[in-house]
């Protein structure tokens, strides 16, 4: 960089330098080692190289050639992070780069589960308790690390018995390549090429692009250790598979899994290593975003939820834990909103996490922060605004009294809007016979896992407060939903010092029969307990009271009550001042504690003498629930452990414990304690799968009614939701219930048909119609744009309300042109949902050409009057000034009509919130009046929504004097929503917990993508590559361009490069793919990239890419010699594979084809494709037209496209730019850019521009996006304040 002037002196020679040293480090990329560096450190310049342009397209050139073996596709670079953003782009980078290596964590983790539960299983297969070894295959002595994983997987059971455990397939390939690639760069062979390669000079990456990230990515030296440790993890050959499998997590791993997860409780819930859940599949994925101040989630979010839809994509089976975390990070601005609409376009996400650290003050030093308010409070605020399936919510070290009682007064309203709907679910659950699984759908609100760590500054009274969201006492039961916290299952509190008394009053909660609390799991660790006299005294007092009178040694039979809680955490606690952990120990004796875990490590237990290790022996001996009980990190002398295990050994009964951990004891354990530890607990291993198993055939007869203590120690088994006495009534009542399941279980029938009755014509339908013309015709006949509407957003929003619901509701989505309105009518279905833009006169529907078609009102009710009645029970306007509309469907006679009030603009958050909650009350079948109630109220408690009393007043019910007191929907619960055809049954899945569903590879997991798509009225999944985030100002463009292609066979988008071309032709290959019922001259779309590169073979390669789309769409089969095949062979095997095919073929950047041969067989491709086929299209960019009169008979119809106006370069400026942070911020740039209306539709070659225009048009990109993109991410911050001052 620093040799400009000599650039300019010597160009030529300049260029050829940085083109040659561009094609080194393109070697380089293309090492899995080397690419983390080269990222670190030369990204930046990379991009900056990449973007020269037509001055140095030598070195742009190569330059991209450079990001493609760095692993970013066009797509990622031009697409996910808007192209000019090293940080965003490296963001991309880490985030996958740490999902790479997470699934060699869980290839450690799996090795640790082999060890443990090895020997049992077989000991079970040998007894014939479970299903025979299989065959292994013999694997060569020049097998990889991941085959002889296999085969031990396979050896030992392992994936039998735990069935659902991730196997990681879809890296598999991947990580054995970095591991090679990694032991050869820095193996120990390697020394001197390490040495070479690693940087020597202190703070490697202080400054780097990757300094912001967390471990182990946060500096390369700590990625290559903690690779190549893993790899010394894994099996090796010549040495014994005993000795190398792992005997507890590595440090490196649980660093990893603390800044993934960083509650250990949730840890446990997600990877129950040390636990017995068959069921679990140990399949997490974190997305730890980087440490800096967010401002906006706004281009993080698309980058987020690109990387889950790829992921997710390539996943079997959904049951991954996916998790979004944010450590030592700030947050102001538009933060939260644009966080909860990521949220709503990632429905995989279960888990939310915001933690902070002792790097936290570092950061804000870095990040230069000198404001008081780094976020706290919308943290709290959020609460009450994410999507129902993020369950698992972590706060650590992050709020204050003010934000707890924020988040406090939240969750109250949660739980109030949650009452009819509670009432509602609990009917709904009782369709469903035992062992089966409740709907998928959640409430807003109910959380699973819930963590406030680590906050030692919060007073008493506010905890006292927040436990109350737990339960309070008497309680009836049909009220639950008063406690906001009712539907919590863990709850972490580790950390925050809470004392004796306090610790006291929540265990008093949990323990308490008439709470309401379901309190499965909670860590008390590093809370000051001590003495423990006031913990201790409500233990004993529920013992007493609910389960076993240990003075008088009877059972409580008749008031006998079990507490939820099976796991208690009281690590870190000083125990050793008290008789806290002798007293807890002595409570497990005959199940009166029933717990599953117990951690009492670090403690500074010492336990002397024979008191301790005979109440140990006489309380395990007689407990049957126990599995874990940890006392690592304590002072146990050798002759009190070695008293233990003598007891236990001797013990006339075997209590089935799984693991008792001594780990890290003073004084250490030697190797003979080690190895009859370890030789215990394996008997007793086998003890406790046998009776698991067993216990788990009993709970699917029903035994667990008759003897709890098979529920007791199997909680993961028995209903989470459901208490004895309901699922006793569901095993008296529904015996054809329980049959029906019996069958669907054994494959005899389809899932799908259990509930089935016959529907009346529409009845139980929901038709969404969107309406997206994209111009106009103003008074003065000149083309206008449409502003653009977020219908994903909407679609994925009635997507998730009916997953919620889990009704049988058809739901299917169309676009609003007039041929399409009939039909909808036709149908009569229940709802109509229309979507689109509003108008004080007429609905704008489309014309099926990209243009509007304005709907007159008085002629849609005659259109409703004249089909003999109103064709719908309801209807929902989501327009602007969609009053007079709304009254349009109410006058002709449509009972019910929700719009929003004429003049008046929704907001996001409130659309939100409102459509929600309305549709989730109205699908479970509460009536119109009440589901309008609830959405209004969910308005009003919409937390960060400015005006949220006035904003609840835009939705309107109509007719205002209707009876709305009547429901909509009558359809009965299913199990998972949706339902695939009826004409295709659904297979039983073994490999999902909860008898789920498979779904096949070929759809995506959650929201709208993962429906077929003719409900989503789409032609296929991916017609091209998306186009950019804050694609805009091309409507009119769009539009020419649309009515060529329709029109025309072959059509050019002739410009400039950075002018936009590809991003045109990708949202307009989007366009028509949504729009599969309305445009007929188009039934399916290839997208194809000329690739840069060196070569004379381009148009092979491009022909060759448009054969492999073809293939992959099922058009086409593979030639067998498809590479050497002679080229006029090639164009006729596509040219045959088009022939009957209503095609649209789009060729991106043909200008790269050059003006060599390539050239000219091109427009012979295209002659061939013209004369063979009848309906194929094609679409092309490039700088200049073909300028060929006739191809194949076809006339080119070139468009040319100019650059964008003043106004619109001027709010993708505002857009891209990452210092202009809240609409708010960037509207008064708009404002100050733009002081004279006249100049907004200038471009810089008007005559009648004026010079300030001019100017500044010139300061922002002249209306180039590209230019524009890049100095929006390049101005600094101090200059964006000045920008069209004058």
């Amino acid at each position: 960089h620093d040799g400009e002037e000599k650039d300019k002196e010597c160009p030529m020679i300049a260029n050829q330098l940085k083109t040659d040293a561009l094609r080194g480090l393109g070697a380089l990329a293309k090492s899995e080692p080397l690419k983390i560096k080269i990222v670190d450190s030369s990204l930046p310049v990379l991009l900056q190289a990449k973007a020269a342009g037509s001055e140095r397209t030598d070195v742009a050139s190569t330059a991209g050639q450079v990001c493609l073996s760095l692993g970013f596709s066009e797509d990622e670079l031009a697409v996910q992070v808007a192209g000019n953003d090293p940080n965003l782009l490296g963001d991309w980078f880490c985030l996958q780069r740490s999902l790479l290596i997470q699934a060699m964590a869980r290839d450690e983790i799996r090795l640790l589960m082999i060890r443990t539960w090895k020997d049992a299983i077989l000991e079970a297969k040998r007894k014939g308790v479970i299903g025979a070894p299989k065959l292994v295959r013999e694997i060569s002595g020049q097998s990889s690390s991941s085959e002889r994983n296999e085969e031990i997987i396979s050896e030992s059971g392992i994936d039998e018995f735990f069935e659902n455990i991730a196997k990681d397939e879809d890296s598999s390939e991947l990580r054995s390549t970095v591991l090679t690639q990694y032991e050869n760069v820095y193996g120990q062979s390697n020394t001197t090429r390490s040495v070479m390669i690693t940087p020597n000079t202190k703070s490697d990456n202080a400054t780097g692009l990757l300094a912001r990230h967390v471990y182990p990515l946060n500096d390369t030296r700590v990625e290559k250790e903690w690779i190549l440790s893993h790899k010394k993890m894994l099996p090796a050959q010549g040495l014994k598979r005993e000795s190398l499998l792992p005997t507890r997590v590595s440090d490196r791993v649980q660093k990893l899994l603390d800044k993934c997860i960083p509650s250990r409780l949730l840890q446990g819930e997600v990877l129950p290593i040390f636990d017995l859940r068959p069921e679990a599949s140990f399949n997490f994925r974190s997305l730890v975003m980087p440490q800096r101040r967010y401002f906006s989630f706004r281009r993080e979010g698309q980058l987020v939820s690109r990387l889950c839809d790829k992921n997710a994509a390539e996943l079997d089976s959904d049951d991954v834990h996916w998790t979004l975390g944010f450590t030592n990070s700030s947050f102001a601005g538009e933060f939260s909103e644009t966080l909860v609409q990521a949220l709503y376009r990632c429905p995989m996400v279960r888990g939310l996490s915001f933690s902070r650290n002792y790097e936290w003050n570092k950061v804000r030093m870095q990040e230069k922060e000198n404001e008081t308010d780094d976020g706290t409070a919308l943290l709290a605020n959020l609460a009450g605004s994410l999507p129902p399936w993020v369950a698992y919510l972590t706060y650590d070290n992050i709020l204050n009294d003010r934000a707890v009682k924020a988040l406090i007064a939240i969750l109250e309203t949660m739980g109030k809007l949650s009452v009819g709907q509670e009432r509602s679910s609990a009917s709904s659950r009782m369709a469903f016979p035992p062992g089966t699984s409740e709907p998928v759908g959640k409430k807003q609100g109910s959380f699973r896992f819930f963590g406030v760590r680590n906050s030692p500054n919060l007073s008493s009274d506010v905890w006292a407060s927040f436990f109350e969201l737990l339960g309070r006492s008497p309680t009836p039961m049909a009220m639950k939903s008063l406690h906001p916290l009712s539907t919590l299952r863990c709850l972490d509190l580790s950390g925050n010092q809470l004392g004796d008394s306090t610790c006291a009053s929540v265990l008093g909660i949990v323990h308490r029969k008439d709470s309401g609390c379901l309190l499965e799991q909670i860590d008390l660790s590093r809370n000051e307990i001590r003495q423990g006299e006031k913990v201790t005294k409500v233990l004993r007092s529920y013992v007493e009271v609910h389960r076993y009178n240990q003075s008088s040694g009877v059972k409580m039979t008749k008031r006998t009550w079990r507490s939820p809680l099976h796991t208690i955490i009281l690590s870190s606690n000083k125990l050793y001042v008290g008789g806290l952990a002798i007293e807890v120990i002595s409570l497990l004796k005959n199940n009166a504690l029933s717990l599953k875990t117990l951690d009492m490590s670090n403690n500074g237990l010492e336990g002397e003498g024979y008191q301790f290790s005979e109440v140990i022996c006489g309380s395990l001996s007689k407990n049957t629930c126990l599995r874990d009980l940890n006392l690592s990190e304590n002072n146990f002398s050798l002759s009190t452990i070695d008293g233990v295990l003598e007891r236990l050994r001797n013990a006339e009964s075997e209590p089935g414990l799984a693991f008792l951990r001594f780990d890290n004891n003073k004084p250490a354990l030697p190797d003979s304690h080690v190895d009859a530890l370890e030789s215990y607990l394996k008997r007793s291993r086998k003890v406790a799968l046998e009776r698991f198993i067993s216990d788990k055939e009993r709970i699917k007869n029903g035994d667990q009614l008759k003897d709890p203590v098979i529920a007791e120690r199997n909680p993961s088994l028995t209903l989470n939701d459901w208490n004895a006495e309901d699922a006793k009534n569901l095993l008296q009542g529904d015996e054809e219930s329980n049959a029906s399941l019996s069958r669907a279980e054994s494959g005899l029938i389809s899932y799908s048909d259990l509930n089935e009755k016959p529907a009346a014509k529409g009845e139980n339908m929901i038709t969404v119609l969107f309406s997206a013309p994209l111009v106009y015709h103003d008074e003065r006949r000149k083309l206008r744009a449409f502003a653009k509407l977020d219908f994903d957003m909407e679609r994925e929003l009635i997507w998730q309300c009916l997953k919620e619901a889990s009704r049988d509701i058809e739901l299917s989505f169309d676009n609003a042109t007039h041929h399409r309105l009939l039909a909808t009518m036709t149908k009569r279905c229940s709802c109509l949902h229309y979507s689109g833009h509003g108008h004080p006169t007429y609905l704008p529907l489309e014309n099926g050409k990209g243009g509007p078609h304005w709907l007159e009102v008085n002629v849609l009710k005659d259109l409703i009057v004249q089909g003999g009645g109103a064709p719908f029970k309801f209807v929902f306007v989501s327009a602007c000034h969609s009053g007079l509309a709304g009254e349009t469907f109410a006058s002709a006679g449509v009972p019910h009509v929700v719009c929003c009030q004429q003049e008046s603009e929704l907001k996001d958050a409130a659309a939100l919130a409102f459509t929600r909650q309305f549709y989730l009350s109205l699908c479970v079948g509460h009536t119109v009046k009440e589901s309008f109630e609830q959405g209004c109220k969910a308005v009003r408690a919409t937390p960060n929504l400015r005006n949220a009393e006035q904003e609840m007043k835009k939705f309107v019910l109509l007719p205002k004097d209707g009876n709305h007191d009547v429901p909509v929907f009558n359809a009965r619960p299913i199990r998972e929503w949706p339902r695939t055809g009826s004409n295709r049954s659904l297979k039983v899945s073994k490999s999902r917990r909860g008898h789920g569903l498979i779904r096949s590879r070929s759809l995506y997991f959650g929201g709208a993508k993962s429906s077929e798509l003719s409900v989503r009225n789409m032609m296929q999944e991916d017609p091209s590559p998306t186009p950019p985030q804050f694609f805009m100002g091309r409507e009119v463009d769009m539009f020419h361009v649309l009515g060529a292609t329709l029109t025309k066979r072959l059509v050019s988008v002739v410009g400039e490069p950075g002018v936009g071309r590809s991003s045109l032709v990708c949202a307009l290959c989007h366009y028509i793919n949504e729009r599969s019922s309305t445009i007929m001259e188009v039934e399916h779309i290839f997208f194809v990239k000329t690739k840069q590169g060196r070569g004379g073979d381009r148009c092979r390669k491009l022909i060759q890419s448009l054969l492999n789309k073809l293939v992959e769409a099922g058009k086409a089969h593979q030639p067998m010699d498809a590479v050497h095949m002679d080229m006029e062979d090639l164009f006729d095997h596509v040219c045959k594979a088009l022939k009957n095919i209503k095609a649209l073929i789009v060729f991106d950047r043909t200008e790269l084809l050059g003006d060599n041969e390539d050239s000219q067989d091109f427009p012979l491709f295209l002659s061939n494709l013209f004369r063979e086929t009848r309906n194929a299209r094609v679409l092309l960019t490039s700088r200049r037209p073909l300028g060929i009169p006739s191809i194949g008979g076809v006339v080119e119809q070139p468009y040319y496209l100019g650059s964008l106006t003043f106004a619109n370069t001027v709010r993708l400026f505002a857009n891209l730019c990452p210092h202009l942070h809240t609409p708010a911020e960037r509207q008064q740039f708009f404002t100050r850019m733009i002081i004279d209306p006249r100049q907004m539709d200038m471009i810089p070659t008007d005559p009648s521009i004026t010079e300030r225009t001019k100017k500044w048009f010139m300061v922002i990109g002249n209306g180039m996006p590209s230019q524009s993109e890049k100095t929006a991410y390049s101005t600094p911050r101090e200059e964006v304040v000045t920008l069209g001052k004058d």
